[in-house]
């Protein structure tokens, strides 16, 4: 809370009254509505007032006040927020907003993919786009290395609306609606006027692994509605070996829409690697810094190894990962 000010003129016995009074109402209106509120604004709650001076007490009374504005503010704009539907994707939410004047809040939107990064740069020939889940719970073949440098993971305790984006995004995938949904946005994206011309490379994950094989099928299901589209080219590295190998089992290699690298560790178990050689799935690990020269791996040129140096490029200029087939490592980072 900020050093507030007040201009009412009140006495110590009027303070202490007028103290608990408005800490029952904030009380009151939290138990009405969910509002997170930081460990200063919660201790101002239940910090002791009794024994304070004047001074104190009117500062105490002021930042209360500010409190109960703030909860009131944030209460109202949940009102709000509640008055607007939920929406499947952006198209949705797009055409909705459009036709009411009223913008559609991130969290009444079930489903959104994000558009490239610093390293996923767009070009005049590639557009990049990723899908993102939770980390970490949604990896079944993980493991303890992977787990412990998982960047996507840190992504997520650094900033708490990707982690609800993420969380979102994922319960949405195990819904009848996500099929659909994601072809809806994925063609809007095709279309769309900035793309026209390009390729688009759509990662599968940066976030997140395939889960069970329910939701592989719902992956191979959009895919398969842009096959032969040469303007698009779905790529992603998984650990979920064993549910890859089910469903080139069950619908066919040639079949399956979406390139597939394995994601391997120094401390991914052999069964796996072979696995990976029998379904002739090309690698791509990470490393610690300063030894792709000893692996025999293509190095990626995004690493650090290279930051600043004529070997640099983003993806949009490499590419390899969606064009070829070759073992990738990139550094630990």
């Amino acid at each position: 809370m900020t050093n507030a000010t007040i201009t009412l003129n009140l006495t110590v016995p009027e303070l202490k009254q007028e103290i608990p009074a408005f800490r029952a109402i904030i009380t009151r209106n939290l138990e009405a509505k969910h509002v997170e509120l930081t460990e200063e604004m919660t201790a101002l709650l239940t910090k002791s007032y009794k024994s304070l001076r004047k001074p104190e007490l009117e500062l105490m009374y002021a930042q209360l006040i500010q409190l109960r504005d703030y909860i009131n503010e944030a209460i109202a704009k949940q009102a709000e927020r509640e008055l607007i539907p939920m929406f499947d994707n952006d198209v949705q939410a797009q055409k909705w907003s459009k036709e009411n004047g009223v913008n559609v809040p991130a969290e009444n939107i079930r489903m959104r993919f994000s558009e490239g990064n610093k390293k996923l740069k767009d070009s005049k020939v590639v557009s990049f786009y990723q899908w993102n889940i939770t980390s970490v719970i949604t990896c079944p073949w993980r493991t303890e290395m992977c787990e412990k440098a998982c960047y996507a993971l840190k992504a997520e305790k650094m900033y708490p609306t990707v982690a609800k984006r993420r969380d979102l995004n994922l319960e949405f995938s195990k819904s009848i609606g996500f099929v659909p949904a994601m072809i809806e946005q994925i063609q809007f994206e095709l279309d769309r006027k900035k793309n026209k011309g390009k390729t688009i490379f759509f990662r599968i994950h940066e976030s997140g692994d395939f889960f069970d094989y329910g939701y592989l099928l719902a992956w191979h299901t959009i895919t398969r509605a842009f096959t032969g589209n040469k303007n698009i080219v779905f790529m992603a590295y998984t650990k979920s070996l064993p549910l890859v190998k089910k469903l080139y089992k069950d619908f066919g290699r040639k079949n399956v829409n979406i390139k597939f690298m394995a994601s391997e560790w120094a401390d991914t178990k052999e069964k796996f690697k072979s696995m990976r050689l029998d379904l002739g799935l090309p690698v791509f690990t990470a490393v610690d810094k300063g030894t792709m020269k000893e692996k025999n791996y293509f190095a990626c040129p995004s690493s650090e190894a290279f930051k600043g140096t004529a070997k640099e490029k983003d993806c949009g200029v490499c590419g390899m990962c969606y064009k070829g087939s070759i073992d990738t490592a990139i550094e630990i980072h």
